[in-house]
């Protein structure tokens, strides 16, 4: 056998068969879930068997399957927001969304000494709510510019990313001071 690859079935899946109780078949293990407690760590049934009889459990007891689904998803989203990992796990998103890794995104953040690129204050000092700069780019290439703040950020999309406009803006505000 080579490598442990979860991705590809190991040789011996492919050789080896298993009866399953539901069709009265032998078929290969490869045509079994897995299930780690277990020999050959597959479930008993094939997979075709095994979502059949899940579907029928699941009509026949459809107000139960329902009321243990949303008390299972209440559980694990208060656990999640509970421990924190919930925004973890959403920043992380946030960021590879813009094409970056956590660690690029750490290098912008310290490159920039923490601090919003256009006005220079720490995220600390412009929102209590917000706990992170944001992620500023150009909306037709997507490449990304830089980190702001969300006053910053905002202001930025109010002037639709257009540098004529904000010389105007600026020439407003000297003639107006």
């Amino acid at each position: 056998m080579q490598g442990n690859s979860t991705s590809q079935p190991h040789l011996w899946e492919e050789l080896v068969e298993k009866f399953c109780p539901g069709c009265k078949k032998h078929k290969l293990l490869k045509e079994f879930g897995k299930y780690k407690n277990v020999a050959y760590g597959k479930c008993s049934y094939c997979k075709e068997c095994k979502k059949k009889k899940c579907e029928k459990y699941r009509k026949e007891n459809l107000e139960k399957h329902r009321r243990s689904s949303r008390i299972g998803q209440k559980k694990y989203r208060q656990k999640r927001r509970d421990d924190g990992t919930a925004k973890a796990h959403e920043r992380k998103y946030h960021i590879r969304s813009y094409g970056l890794t956590v660690e690029q995104f750490s290098a912008m953040l310290e490159n920039q000494n923490h601090v919003c690129a256009i006005c220079k204050r720490k995220i600390e000092d412009v929102s209590k709510r917000e706990k992170n700069l944001a992620i500023d780019h150009c909306h037709k290439t997507q490449k990304v510019r830089g980190l702001l703040c969300p006053d910053c950020n905002r202001a930025l999309g109010m002037f639709q990313d257009n540098p004529a406009i904000l010389r105007e803006a600026i020439a407003y505000l000297e003639k107006h001071l």
